[in-house]
């Protein structure tokens, strides 16, 4: 009796919160409903009204770019950055708590932080590049780079993070494979690809599969620093999402596309599973 009064808190925390939260979407986005008045039910017409609305088919695409900008240069960083960490001997600890802190710096103080460093005339960024030669101020939030940028900042917060999750991986490879290529003669090159990488599967695959849901639930930094803009080039789905429930005031639309959300989360991560399924 004891072992359930311990868990209870957590448990219930879990149906009120979680659970139940996630099932109710799918109820809602079955109605038109504004938050104040009563529920009207429409069927399936919030799903048929998304369809047809290029500006949904907009949040897909920016969200799309923003896993494309985000994710491969921040794995390929971090792995690089895990690598020289494995060979350090003195003064790992320091440097993993060091490219840890952005990763525990609260998202919304990151987001003003950057804005004001990245501001056109008075950013600390443009200031640095006209010091090497830059003519022109860049405005990083202008329809161009702002989606970069984003990703940038995101990368910053969040590299560290990885940084740790491909050293654990990398220290989890028993020596005796590298002792083993050795002894064939493999170069670093070939003891890389031919070892190391494949033996890092499951931590890649541990972190595409968090990196793409974490991707297409981005809020914060886009919320902090653009609001969706300029235009239509930030606005990605969570903040679609945001925008359609609580400015627009129109729940049942912005429930039907957490549903088809979750079912494209569904999909990426089956064929992710499917991608690196040990083929032995």
């Amino acid at each position: 009796m004891a072992g359930y009064l311990f868990v209870a808190p957590t448990v219930i925390g879990f149906l009120v919160f979680v659970l139940v939260p996630t099932f109710s979407i799918f109820f809602i986005a079955l109605y038109k409903w504004d938050l104040i008045g009563e529920p009207v039910y429409v069927g399936l017409h919030n799903y048929v009204a998304m369809f047809n609305d290029p500006h949904y088919f907009n949040t897909l695409k920016v969200s799309a770019l923003y896993v494309l900008y985000n994710l491969p240069p921040q794995y390929l960083i971090a792995l690089f950055m895990a690598l020289i960490l494995k060979k350090l001997t003195k003064g790992q600890k320091v440097f993993r708590t060091i490219i840890l802190l952005p990763w525990i710096t609260t998202p919304i103080a990151i987001s003003v932080v950057w804005k004001w460093a990245l501001n056109q005339r008075l950013g600390l960024v443009n200031h640095y590049l006209s010091l090497i030669g830059v003519p022109h101020a860049i405005d990083w939030f202008s329809s161009p780079y702002a989606l970069a940028t984003i990703a940038a900042v995101n990368i910053w917060e969040f590299t560290g993070f990885s940084t740790i999750l491909f050293l654990v991986g990398l220290q989890s490879i028993p020596n005796e494979y590298y002792e083993a290529g050795k002894v064939d003669g493999t170069n670093v090159w070939n003891e890389f690809f031919r070892i190391t990488l494949p033996l890092l599967k499951p931590t890649i695959l541990y972190q595409t599969v968090v990196g793409v849901i974490g991707s297409f639930q981005v809020f914060d930094t886009i919320f902090g620093m653009t609001k969706g803009g300029p235009g239509e080039a930030t606005n990605v789905y969570y903040f679609a999402v945001y925008q359609d429930a609580f400015q627009f005031l129109n729940m049942g639309y912005a429930s039907g596309m957490c549903v088809i959300l979750l079912l494209i989360l569904m999909f990426s991560t089956a064929l992710q599973l499917y991608l690196f399924r040990d083929r032995d």
